[in-house]
């Protein structure tokens, strides 16, 4: 479940979202399995996407350490190793878990909708609304500025909550459809130039998987071709 809320809490504040994944990992760390859990996640860095993913960082590294300012560049460098290494880690646990991967796939559901309509009551006059969802009571918080940033994560999550409510399906489905024009008022809310543009490079993207699914689900379905004889009207 934690898991599952992480990204969606960036809607809150990078620290909610931050503690979210960080007690999901320590709850990942005390279960049973770490040993094979390590090992799929060695096995998935050897492979051709693995290292697809690791080159870049390798390549990053000289230009990290020749820019200005080479510990600050270094420190968001391996920071975004260390998001990496997260994401790997929760990404074999869940495979190896088809239970937990149900509950986080809700999770993040019911989280991104949660998020996106305090993030537009907040931003359409209720302030204080958001201020609390924040963990500001004072009041001080512009919403809209605060999820300017947020846009450009509403515009990753929208394919993946909609590819989790096809996966879970009933009204999970309809849930994971409902936060489309949720999450495409909260970018347009918030001004995120960001998220406009990472929603228009992820539409076509999460369109084409999603149509070889119903594509692939129809011819399930349908009922299988009748034998060459019969077909032919023999006896």
């Amino acid at each position: 479940v934690l898991a599952g809320l992480g990204i969606p809490l960036l809607g809150s504040s990078p620290s909610a979202s931050g503690v979210a994944l960080t007690l999901a990992l320590i709850l990942i760390a005390a279960a049973p399995g770490r040993a094979a859990l390590l090992s799929d996640v060695w096995r998935g860095l050897r492979h051709p996407l693995g290292l697809g993913l690791v080159a870049p960082f390798v390549l990053w590294l000289p230009a990290v350490i020749d820019s200005l300012e080479p510990m600050r560049s270094l420190a968001i460098w391996g920071r975004m190793i260390g998001f990496l290494a997260a994401a790997a880690v929760i990404y074999h646990f869940l495979r190896r878990a088809p239970a937990s991967l149900a509950s986080a796939l809700r999770a993040l559901i019911a989280g991104s909708l949660v998020c996106a309509v305090i993030g537009l009551i907040g931003i359409h006059g209720a302030g204080a609304v958001y201020g609390l969802f924040r963990g500001d009571p004072s009041g001080a918080v512009d919403p809209a500025a605060a999820l300017k940033s947020y846009g450009s994560a509403v515009a990753c999550l929208i394919p993946v909550v909609v590819w989790a409510g096809f996966r879970l399906g009933r009204a999970w489905r309809v849930a994971g459809l409902a936060y489309i024009p949720l999450g495409i008022a909260l970018i347009f809310a918030a001004d995120s130039k960001a998220g406009l543009f990472g929603l228009a490079a992820a539409a076509a993207p999460a369109a084409i998987p999603m149509l070889f699914w119903r594509i692939s689900t129809r011819r399930a379905a349908a009922p299988p071709p009748p034998p060459v004889p019969a077909a032919l009207g023999a006896p």
